[in-house]
């Protein structure tokens, strides 16, 4: 408080008024003796006065205000103290600001200006007063000093006066030394967004207080398996996940997962694809662990399934020209007779379709021309119709790399300009091509239509021709599935011997690798090198379909005859064909192996294998 002694001329007989604030103090003395005007004269020892209230928004009436006690005494003219006192009046000038009783102790009441007066008969002084808020002294901050992302924190300021004592309704101004780290709103929340340090800071009236935090990486609360029930024949395989989340229920996509297997036996898992394997009949549960929490699935191993399969070419159930529908309810009555439950249905000969497909143009043999017309129906849906008044399986059968047909003059006819188009049509330079490497000349299957046998046919080595084939099985995938289509079937997923192919992209793509074009058939690099071309095609077809449908089974047909043997005749897949149907088992991208054993004939010796 501030008390300033007032001189000025008064009369005769003078009333002084002496002040004590907060009751502390005692009478101040009179002021010096003054000159006499013959009258008596109220004045005051102080012009004005500072209090304060410690919350000035409360109501009225509670919000803390400091007290200042004014005293008075009355001279005469002579300068001798008068016992007057009861005859003294005290008020206020604004009772909301200020509040006075009749012994002049006045009350801080709210922020502002006031004037009190202090009245005796004889005249009247008055005391200028100024309320102001009990500063704030310092700032207590409270709240963590560490979080995990994601975390949403409350921190808590409390101005202080200076002997400690809280102060209400001060306005708190929060930042972040961080925000990208930590942010914090005008309410003192803060969010924790990244692995890093951060101050929070909170300031009223100029002072502050702040908080070092520490934001680590987000614990794992819970781990879901799904599925988290699976059940599987013996020998089948299917892919689990597993979802991490923080105890907010926010996704940790960036943990390491352990699977683990309470019984290799019965079913194993990959620790960290958590790809499944049924190995043998009975019950396991399999575990993800992820930061010491764990997830479980139940699984189930159940009898091997018995596939007895039946192959269906377009010849079985086409003309030249168009499709003989009465024939598939036909074929499907007899393989349900015969107790046949999976059909590899062709519907693919060579970029063509014998289906409603907008990718590929309609198959003459359904269509009368490349690309013409369909008919009212689609042979692949009512193929599936009827199988399903069987319970037969239906797979899609695709010739994967066979470009057209060929070897004939009729066949070659039919290699027409169409919508869609052909692949081998538009793309002429994705044919397979074989090199004569004494002159260097380069030969495409496409300059020898009638003289191919069979077919002309694409190089798995370009790009685009992988592509396509996983886009074609996709998109058989995604229309025919949920009409009942059990998986995709591949045929021709081969070269056609190890003469080819030595089209522009594959030759490129070598080099690429090894610094140099290929240099004959036989030479191992460039042997390895276009097996790896057809073992990316069957890995590309697996994940198309699989995105579509991880139920669905891929199956190929391959080559009885692997690698050669000593006194066996036969044309070996691995080594003559570039097809490796025992990688793509082991690379966990092929489902079903069907080995292509045919009747042994006096020209086909290499069958009896």
């Amino acid at each position: 408080m501030r008390i300033r002694t007032l001189r000025r001329l008064l009369a005769p007989s003078i009333l002084v008024l002496a002040a004590a604030c907060g009751g502390d103090g005692g009478r101040v003395a009179p002021p010096a003796p003054v000159v006499p005007n013959g009258k008596t004269t109220v004045a005051a020892d102080r012009a004005d006065a500072t209090l304060m209230v410690r919350t000035p928004t409360a109501p009225y009436g509670e919000r803390s205000g400091s007290t200042l006690q004014l005293d008075a005494a009355v001279f005469n003219p002579n300068g001798k103290e008068l016992e007057h006192k009861k005859h003294i009046d005290w008020s206020s000038s604004d009772d909301q600001v200020v509040t006075v009783d009749s012994t002049g102790l006045i009350t801080a009441q709210g922020v502002g200006r006031a004037e009190v007066y202090v009245d005796h008969k004889k005249g009247r002084d008055v005391v200028k007063v100024e309320v102001i808020p009990v500063p704030v002294a310092s700032v207590r901050l409270a709240g963590p000093d560490s979080a995990s992302v994601n975390d949403t924190l409350l921190y808590v300021a409390t101005p202080l006066d200076s002997v400690g004592e809280p102060l209400s309704d001060r306005a708190v101004n929060w930042e972040s030394s961080a925000p990208n780290f930590a942010s914090v709103n005008d309410t003192g929340a803060v969010v924790a967004h990244r692995i890093g340090d951060a101050d929070i800071v909170a300031t009223s009236e100029g002072k502050s207080s702040r908080i070092a935090l520490k934001v680590w990486r987000a614990l794992v609360a819970t781990v879901n398996v799904q599925p988290d029930a699976v059940e599987l024949p013996q020998f089948r395989k299917a892919t689990l996940s597993a979802i991490a989340r923080d105890r907010h229920g926010n996704v940790l996509d960036d943990r390491e997962v352990l699977w683990t297997s309470a019984s290799s036996l019965v079913a194993s898992i990959d620790a960290s694809s958590g790809k499944l394997v049924a190995r043998d009949v009975g019950g396991t549960v399999v575990t993800a662990t992820v930061e010491g929490k764990e997830g479980h699935a139940a699984v189930t191993v159940t009898n091997p399934v018995e596939a007895r399969a039946l192959w269906v070419t377009r010849f079985d159930y086409t003309l030249a020209d168009r499709v003989d529908f009465p024939k598939i309810a036909t074929i499907f009555q007899k393989a349900a007779s015969a107790n046949f439950n999976v059909v590899y249905f062709q519907v693919r000969t060579s970029g063509d379709a014998l289906y409603f497909s907008d990718i590929e143009p309609c198959s003459p043999r359904m269509c009368g021309r490349l690309g013409g017309p369909r008919p009212a129906q689609d042979p692949l849906a009512v193929a599936l119709a009827e199988a399903a008044k069987y319970g037969i399986e239906v797979h899609a059968w695709l010739n994967a790399y066979t470009g057209f047909i060929s070897g004939s003059t009729t066949a070659c006819n039919q290699f027409i300009v169409s919508t869609p188009a052909n692949w081998l049509k538009a793309h002429p330079e994705w044919s397979v091509s074989t090199k004569n490497f004494t002159t260097g000349v380069i030969t495409p299957q496409t300059a020898n239509c009638v003289g191919t046998s069979e077919y002309m046919w694409v190089s798995p080595g370009v790009p685009q021709v992988r592509t396509q084939l996983a886009t074609v099985a996709a998109d058989i995938a995604r229309r025919y599935g949920p009409s009942g289509l059990k998986g995709i079937h591949l045929d021709r997923i081969r070269f056609p011997s190890n003469q080819v192919s030595y089209d522009a992209a594959s030759q490129q793509a070598f080099k690429d690798a090894t610094g140099n074009f290929p240099t004959s058939n036989a030479q191992a690099a460039w042997l390895n090198f276009r097996r790896g071309f057809v073992n990316q095609g069957v890995r590309e077809v697996f994940d198309s379909i699989r995105m579509v449908d991880p139920r669905l089974v891929l199956s190929a047909a391959v080559f009885p005859g692997y690698q050669p043997r000593a006194g066996w005749s036969a044309q070996w897949s691995y080594t003559d064909l570039f097809q490796d149907p025992q990688a793509w088992a082991q690379g966990g991208y092929l489902d079903v192996e069907v080995p292509m054993n045919y009747p042994a004939t006096s020209t086909s010796a290499s069958w009896t294998v």
